[in-house]
């Protein structure tokens, strides 16, 4: 009689499915007797969750919609998580995902630093928990940990016989725009995204146009003018780089440029710095030896706080010895 009752509020739906949840139901209350929680492997196997893979890209679709301004940064996560976890199903349970975490970190330990692995985990964790409880029940990496601990890097502010040995090391394209760069402040996402209409003579304009496809960190618009040493960059970088509408040469991930860096950097025998370090030589040269005021260079490097800004300043040994030889007291 329960059985027949059960039967009839299951609706419409194909037999096969409507046994399936009858021998889940029937599974539930003998458990429920025991004390115990047992489910049905007919049930779990007629529900097996997504692949990850299937659901990154889902995920993505609706991260992009809510944080438009961090989805690239985001999406090439994403790419290199779907290669290690893409065939991995969502419900494949704790132990699976732990084994399969462990296998992708030391494979990637080889490749990148701590710091971008720290920040795929995140990645991970954040997109896991996303499917909490309309795929999953439970994220399968809820109670691991990341297990490292990393050491933030202070980003090293260039010298200009730094930045001269870095030109020196380069083909002509990237010796110009390396030195467009660290006299523009541009960020890496800027750089991807610039346009040959957008650098003037004079100025380069940063535009945040979602319908365009150009977004900045902050979704506002700001011009750099260009100093002279801006002006014979971008001279160079239009005569090697004549086709397209990209103003710079283009990579086929974004991650691509900071490798081309690294790559020049070592030929260049500068011990330390990342292309990230270019934006703040030209900040921290700005308000050092330039003088400028804070709120220019705020505006001037995009930043939406000028505490932001202070973080990029870098004191070096001669600036304390600049700051006492006229002291008379």
């Amino acid at each position: 009689a329960n059985d027949k009752r059960r039967k009839k509020y299951l609706g419409q739906i194909p037999k096969r499915q409507a046994n399936l949840l009858l021998e889940q139901a029937c599974s539930e209350e003998r458990s429920r007797k025991l004390g115990l929680r047992v489910e049905s492997p007919l049930f779990q196997s007629a529900t097996r969750g997504p692949l990850f893979k299937e659901y990154a890209s889902e995920y993505l679709t609706e991260y992009r919609h809510d944080f438009p301004k961090t989805y690239g940064k985001v999406k090439a996560s994403m790419v290199h998580l779907v290669d290690g976890f893409g065939d991995l199903r969502l419900d494949a349970g704790e132990q699976k995902w732990a084994d399969a975490w462990k296998k992708y970190k030391v494979r990637r330990l080889a490749e990148i630093m701590p710091s971008t692995l720290q920040g795929e985990w995140m990645t991970l964790r954040k997109s896991l928990k996303s499917a909490v409880p309309s795929k999953i029940p439970n994220s399968p990496l809820g109670n691991l940990e990341f297990g490292m601990k990393v050491q933030q890097n202070k980003i090293h502010c260039f010298r200009k016989p730094e930045l001269i040995a870095l030109y020196g090391a380069s083909d002509p394209l990237f010796a110009a725009t390396w030195q467009f760069v660290a006299n523009t402040g541009l960020r890496r996402g800027e750089i991807v995204m610039q346009r040959k209409a957008y650098v003037g003579r004079e100025e380069v304009q940063i535009l945040n146009d979602p319908e365009d496809n150009l977004e900045t960190k902050t979704g506002k618009s700001r011009i750099v003018p260009l100093s002279d040493a801006a002006q014979d960059a971008r001279e160079r970088v239009l005569f090697y780089n004549p086709d397209g509408a990209d103003f710079f040469p283009q990579f086929r991930d974004k991650s691509d440029w900071s490798k081309k860096f690294a790559e020049v950097r070592r030929l260049a025998e500068v011990d330390r710095g990342t292309l990230h370090g270019l934006r703040h030589t030209f900040i921290s040269y700005l308000v050092n030896d330039l003088r400028e005021p804070l709120p220019v260079v705020q505006e001037l490097a995009g930043h939406a706080k000028v505490e932001t800004t202070m973080r990029y300043i870098h004191v070096l040994p001669d600036h304390h010895k600049r700051a006492v030889q006229n002291l008379n007291l």
